[in-house]
């Protein structure tokens, strides 16, 4: 995990950040997260068997075809801007504070937390970005997009409890939604779409429901933080190297 994050900050000096940041949350999940694949005798986790992990690979690699397929069209049709690239050395920076926040986290969440933390490392490939200014508004964005999601899946599941099928349409368009919005639309309202379109599809209980909510917005909670606190802690100190060599301050 380590490795996609320095990789994915240093593809920012050609601008493919947004792809890495897009791959590397679906690595975590596969390590991470409680991956399971519908087979035609039952619904087994991923890697209980090969033929388990087969159909996973194949449901990823038709997944992944029809986004290549698919990709261009939407981005032409809705008039997508192209990733800026960034300097070098800004790239670098980028690369060690991602590399950094990732590795550590993909360690801890795999010997000492549940599989949900796979979302810490979600929101770290979202929040940090080659410069701070931008990381500081997407933390914001991230946190409150998310909570505001949050409250929102809260209130459906509250109202729509008994009627499951009209949670899996709720949750259907709000993907729909959350897919223009991640095109066109503040990141905030990205996340806000997508919060409750992938915690309304948790099978089992109302309970259920409920405590994915909380755990989506607690790791992502605590993701921010923690980019904060090395993203600031890095900022600090190329501002401090940059004031003694007499150049000037860092973005």
């Amino acid at each position: 995990m380590a490795v996609i994050g320095i990789g994915t900050g240093l593809s920012a000096a050609r601008g493919w950040h947004l792809m890495g940041a897009f791959a590397g949350p679906l690595v975590a999940f596969a390590l991470i997260g409680n991956l399971y694949v519908a087979l035609p005798g039952d619904t087994v986790a991923a890697d209980a068997s090969l033929v388990s992990g087969l159909v996973t690979m194949a449901y990823v690699a038709a997944g992944g075809l029809w986004t290549t397929l698919m990709g261009a069209f939407v981005i032409r049709a809705v008039g997508v801007k192209t990733p800026r690239s960034v300097p070098g050395h800004t790239a670098r920076h980028f690369a060690a504070a991602l590399g950094i926040l990732i590795g550590i986290a993909a360690y801890v969440c795999m010997w000492w937390l549940d599989p949900a933390s796979w979302w810490i490392i979600l929101t770290f490939f979202v929040v940090v970005q080659p410069y701070y200014a931008d990381s500081a508004r997407r933390r914001l964005e991230r946190v409150g997009g998310t909570f505001a999601g949050a409250l929102l899946a809260v209130v459906v599941v509250a109202a729509l409890h008994h009627f499951p099928t009209v949670i899996t349409v709720i949750a259907f368009a709000l993907t729909l939604g959350a897919a223009y919005a991640n095109l066109k639309l503040p990141y905030w309202v990205f996340a806000m779409l997508l919060t409750p379109a992938v915690v309304l599809q948790t099978t089992g209980t109302t309970h259920d429901l409920l405590f994915a909510i909380g755990e989506r917005a607690l790791y992502t909670l605590v993701g921010a933080a923690a980019a904060i606190i090395v993203m600031s802690v890095g900022h600090m100190y190329l501002g401090m190297r940059a004031k003694r060599r007499g150049g000037a301050p860092v973005d």
